[in-house]
């Protein structure tokens, strides 16, 4: 049975993060069930990009360092780190750590920042889409690791938590291949299931305090939830979560390729939520957007009809000229190399787009929108 225990945490205060964490511990077994002493602890934060943690974009700096602690507590050594999309220098990775909170976090609990931002390739015989990876060395060389998502939603896969987290451990600017070599929603989520599957993380956390709904995981709207998820199966933390914000996990792609795969039951029955009642937490009326991709016209209907449906329904990113700074991020952010800076505002070629809304999601600024035409809506 995979178990996660959801606890009721109203804020962000240390004392009270720390309280529903360690009882979220106990209701799962105790900490020193999965860390034992001398452990390389690797804490996976969730660090999109340099944001405050008021923004809801990244794992609150408390939720961090409450962990960072108990693992320190247990015999641990505890790493604290993410590789964010984009460019990672020392100056960008610093800024980084400052303005999420994490540079706090590590002094508050003792814990290391890591700062070393390379990668290496690994092989996984068992991985669906991935037999090679190319992941960070700070989650290679780690002998646990912990991932601590931050409950969101997302233009991609819908949502975001402890699974979508773990693609942060595929090094900056290699995310941006990875899109474009696996754009498609249903070979996105079998990657992001071999990453997970490969790197087994011992503990899986969601911030589930303050999340984000709307145009997430970076442009959407704070929302005040009330909870702190703990499991040791990252599919149960997320199956949670996504019950929290009322989603249906049949509606999520990597829960139907986590069934296919044989990781959950068709039923979820194997799946247990303990600890507060969560049908008092449920948001019955979270701002979930509606899942971009119209793939799945491909099997009912001509191929050369495909194309014009595509055009006609699918949703895609457009600049909000008012908000943006012409920093070119998105630019840098494109797989397919389908955006160029022209009189100093980004033009999306759509011809080349593949919907991954990379652009989105790294936009500091929230110019980046997504259009959803009406027949789409309609049809959803």
């Amino acid at each position: 049975m995979k178990t996660a225990a959801v606890v009721k945490c109203n804020d962000y205060e240390l004392n009270n993060v720390t309280s529903a964490l360690n009882s979220a511990l106990t209701l799962i077994g105790g900490i020193e069930q999965y860390i034992k002493k001398g452990d390389k602890v690797l804490i996976k934060a969730n660090l999109l990009m340099k944001a405050k943690p008021e923004k809801a974009m990244t794992t609150h700096p408390s939720v961090i360092a409450a962990i960072a602690k108990a693992v320190i507590k247990a015999g641990g050594i505890a790493l604290i780190g993410d590789s964010p999309g984009g460019p990672l220098g020392d100056n960008r990775i610093d800024a980084i750590y400052e303005a999420s909170g994490m540079k706090w976090a590590a002094e508050e609990s003792g814990a290391e920042l890591v700062k070393e931002m390379g990668g290496r390739d690994t092989f996984f015989a068992e991985g669906v889409i991935l037999k090679k990876m190319t992941l960070t060395n700070m989650a290679l060389d780690a002998d646990l690791i912990i991932s601590v998502g931050k409950l969101k939603t997302h233009g991609m896969t819908t949502m975001t938590g402890s699974i979508k987290n773990l693609f942060g451990c595929v090094p900056g600017m290699l995310k941006i291949e990875y899109h474009y070599r696996m754009p498609e929603l249903k070979s996105f989520s079998n990657m992001l299931l071999d990453i997970c599957e490969y790197l087994k993380p011992v503990l899986s956390i969601v911030d589930a305090v303050v999340g984000m709904e709307g145009e997430g995981p970076s442009a959407g709207v704070p929302r005040q939830i009330g909870a702190l998820i703990v499991s040791h199966s990252p599919y149960a933390a997320d199956f949670a979560a996504a019950t929290l914000i009322n989603l249906k996990p049949g509606d999520v792609c990597f829960f139907q390729r986590a069934v296919e795969r044989g990781i959950v039951k068709e039923d979820f029955s194997d799946i247990e939520i303990i600890g507060d009642d969560i049908k008092e937490l449920i948001l019955k009326d979270f701002d979930i957007p509606s899942a971009h991709n119209t793939k799945f016209f491909n099997n009912i209907m001509p191929k050369f009809m495909h194309n014009w449906i595509e055009k006609m329904m699918g949703q895609r990113p457009y600049v909000a000229a008012n908000k943006c700074r012409s920093c070119g991020e998105c630019k840098s952010a494109c797989p397919p190399k389908a955006i160029e800076m022209v009189d100093r505002l980004p033009v999306i070629d759509y011809d080349k787009c593949i919907r991954c809304f990379c652009c989105q999601e790294l936009c500091p600024h929230k110019a980046m929108k997504i259009k959803r035409p009406l027949m789409f809506k309609w049809i959803k």
